[in-house]
């Protein structure tokens, strides 16, 4: 086992390197428990998609006297996609070409019923290189599944499911206003897509909010009065992506983002 290289909703990512071949991978510690169970579930049952990381395996093991969960993946050596902006200095012509692969990536979640959750930054990742990015989606272990009839994009988009989960300032307004007003939740697949929104325009708009240490700056998230997103909407103007991913009305905002 390595070094910690990240934290996620429900463990530690720590790198791995395997015995048998040397290859480097990442290996998320977690509790053994409803969460841990429902990641590698949802993980196991995804198909093979560029844009989502290749799960390889879980393993029992310890952490002292306590028995814990790894689960076995892909290492994308280039960090978050927040991190890496802010570090990098990166085209307009790139940000709008990993836009697109996260837009696939979402898309392809929801047509196989998962619902992510917590689309930011910290769980969007990289690989490749300077000239070739690729954006993997990581960690699974806030989203929702839906099977039988409701595994359908036009199903799922109208499924509604009521646990209250994900990471402020990425936050649906749907899901803030039951949480500020302890309430019930009542959502659909449109949080990942208001979810991403929120990471687009940060991207674009070049937003400190993307570095991992900087989110409790931002305690109130977006509804659609207090900024304007048309930088995104400039950005995208030759890419292939609808833009209207920020609407505050969940019955408004986008139901598919690639079209």
């Amino acid at each position: 086992m390595g070094d910690e290289i990240g934290r996620g909703a429900t463990g530690i990512v720590y790198s791995a390197k395997s015995t048998e071949t040397g290859r480097t991978y990442a290996a998320k510690k977690l509790a053994i428990e409803d969460a841990s169970i429902n990641e590698i579930c949802v993980l196991t049952q995804l198909k093979k998609h560029p844009n989502i990381v290749e799960f390889r395996e879980s393993k029992l093991g310890r952490d002292g006297e306590t028995q814990v969960l790894f689960v076995i993946s892909e290492f994308c050596p280039l960090g978050n996609i927040g991190d890496y902006i802010l570090k990098q200095q990166v085209d307009v012509v790139t940000k709008r070409n990993l836009a697109v692969q996260l837009a696939d990536a979402i898309t392809f979640l929801h047509k196989n019923g998962i619902v992510h959750c917590d689309i930011k930054p910290q769980n969007v990742l990289l690989t490749g290189n300077e000239a070739h990015l690729v954006l993997k989606v990581v960690d699974f272990g806030l989203a929702k599944v839906l099977t039988g009839s409701e595994n359908s994009v036009n199903n799922l988009s109208r499924s509604y499911m009521k646990s209250a989960v994900g990471t402020r300032f990425y936050l649906s307004p749907e899901i803030y206003q039951c949480l500020l007003n302890d309430q019930p939740c009542h959502y659909t697949s449109s949080v990942d897509i208001f979810s991403m929104g929120m990471l687009l325009w940060a991207m674009f708009d070049g937003l400190s909010i993307l570095g991992s240490c900087q989110q409790d700056r931002y305690l109130t998230p977006f509804t659609g009065s207090e900024t304007d997103p048309m930088p995104v909407a400039q950005a995208l103007t030759q890419g292939n992506i609808e833009l209207n991913f920020m609407e505050s009305e969940q019955d408004v905002r986008c139901k598919n983002l690639v079209c």
